[in-house]
Protein backbone atom coordinates (compact mmCIF):
# COMPACT_ATOMS: atom_id res chain seq x y z
CA UNK A 1 0.00 0.00 0.00
CA UNK A 2 2.92 2.31 0.76
CA UNK A 3 4.42 1.55 -2.65
CA UNK A 4 1.16 2.48 -4.34
CA UNK A 5 0.94 5.73 -2.43
CA UNK A 6 4.53 6.58 -3.32
CA UNK A 7 4.22 5.61 -7.00
CA UNK A 8 0.77 7.01 -7.69
CA UNK A 9 -0.58 3.57 -8.59
CA UNK A 10 -3.48 1.62 -7.05
CA UNK A 11 -4.07 -1.85 -5.73
CA UNK A 12 -7.14 -3.43 -7.30
CA UNK A 13 -10.13 -4.09 -5.08
CA UNK A 14 -11.06 -7.73 -4.60
CA UNK A 15 -13.80 -7.38 -7.21
CA UNK A 16 -11.49 -5.63 -9.69
CA UNK A 17 -8.89 -8.39 -9.30
CA UNK A 18 -11.35 -11.07 -10.41
CA UNK A 19 -12.64 -8.93 -13.28
CA UNK A 20 -9.09 -8.32 -14.51
CA UNK A 21 -7.96 -11.96 -14.46
CA UNK A 22 -11.19 -13.51 -15.77
CA UNK A 23 -10.31 -13.20 -19.48
CA UNK A 24 -7.19 -15.35 -18.88
CA UNK A 25 -8.41 -18.85 -19.79
CA UNK A 26 -5.03 -20.57 -19.38
CA UNK A 27 -4.66 -23.39 -16.85
CA UNK A 28 -4.60 -22.42 -13.17
CA UNK A 29 -1.74 -23.98 -11.22
CA UNK A 30 -2.58 -23.74 -7.54
CA UNK A 31 -0.97 -26.72 -5.88
CA UNK A 32 2.62 -27.62 -5.24
CA UNK A 33 2.26 -31.03 -6.92
CA UNK A 34 2.51 -29.47 -10.37
CA UNK A 35 5.86 -28.71 -12.00
CA UNK A 36 6.92 -25.11 -12.32
CA UNK A 37 5.58 -23.81 -15.62
CA UNK A 38 6.57 -20.96 -17.89
CA UNK A 39 4.73 -17.79 -16.84
CA UNK A 40 3.17 -17.41 -20.29
CA UNK A 41 1.69 -20.93 -20.10
CA UNK A 42 -0.42 -20.58 -16.93
CA UNK A 43 -3.05 -18.26 -15.50
CA UNK A 44 -1.54 -15.82 -13.00
CA UNK A 45 -4.35 -16.65 -10.60
CA UNK A 46 -2.43 -19.63 -9.17
CA UNK A 47 0.95 -17.96 -8.83
CA UNK A 48 0.84 -16.08 -5.51
CA UNK A 49 -1.83 -14.64 -3.27
CA UNK A 50 -2.38 -11.03 -4.31
CA UNK A 51 -3.03 -8.21 -1.83
CA UNK A 52 -6.13 -6.23 -2.75
CA UNK A 53 -7.34 -2.81 -1.72
CA UNK A 54 -10.18 -4.49 0.18
CA UNK A 55 -9.52 -3.69 3.85
CA UNK A 56 -11.23 -4.94 7.00
CA UNK A 57 -9.84 -3.33 10.14
CA UNK A 58 -6.08 -3.96 10.15
CA UNK A 59 -6.40 -6.73 7.56
CA UNK A 60 -6.27 -6.91 3.78
CA UNK A 61 -8.09 -9.42 1.62
CA UNK A 62 -6.02 -11.73 -0.51
CA UNK A 63 -7.19 -12.81 -3.95
CA UNK A 64 -6.17 -15.66 -6.20
CA UNK A 65 -4.17 -18.53 -4.82
CA UNK A 66 -0.65 -19.86 -4.54
CA UNK A 67 1.36 -22.59 -6.16
CA UNK A 68 2.34 -23.61 -2.60
CA UNK A 69 -1.28 -24.37 -1.67
CA UNK A 70 -3.38 -27.42 -2.30
CA UNK A 71 -7.11 -28.10 -2.12
CA UNK A 72 -6.64 -29.51 1.40
CA UNK A 73 -4.80 -26.45 2.77
CA UNK A 74 -5.08 -22.84 1.63
CA UNK A 75 -6.71 -23.52 -1.74
CA UNK A 76 -8.40 -20.33 -2.88
CA UNK A 77 -8.66 -20.10 -6.60
CA UNK A 78 -12.34 -19.22 -6.47
CA UNK A 79 -13.87 -15.79 -6.13
CA UNK A 80 -15.98 -16.91 -3.16
CA UNK A 81 -12.93 -17.68 -0.96
CA UNK A 82 -12.42 -15.21 1.89
CA UNK A 83 -8.88 -14.87 3.17
CA UNK A 84 -7.84 -11.84 5.17
CA UNK A 85 -4.35 -11.35 6.63
CA UNK A 86 -2.81 -8.76 8.92
CA UNK A 87 -1.25 -5.87 7.00
CA UNK A 88 2.12 -6.73 8.57
CA UNK A 89 2.10 -10.35 7.37
CA UNK A 90 5.14 -11.33 5.36
CA UNK A 91 5.16 -14.47 3.25
CA UNK A 92 7.01 -15.68 0.17
CA UNK A 93 3.79 -16.42 -1.68
CA UNK A 94 1.98 -13.11 -1.14
CA UNK A 95 2.49 -10.43 -3.75
CA UNK A 96 0.61 -7.62 -5.42
CA UNK A 97 -0.27 -6.20 -8.80
CA UNK A 98 -1.11 -2.59 -9.49
CA UNK A 99 -3.53 -0.62 -11.61
CA UNK A 100 -2.27 2.44 -13.46
CA UNK A 101 -4.58 5.35 -12.69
Amino acid sequence: MAYCEWSGLELPTYQQYWELIEPDKRQVISDNNAPISQADEVNVLGNVWDITKTVRGNEVRLAGGSLFCSPSTCHGTTKERELYVDTQTGNIHIGFAVIIK
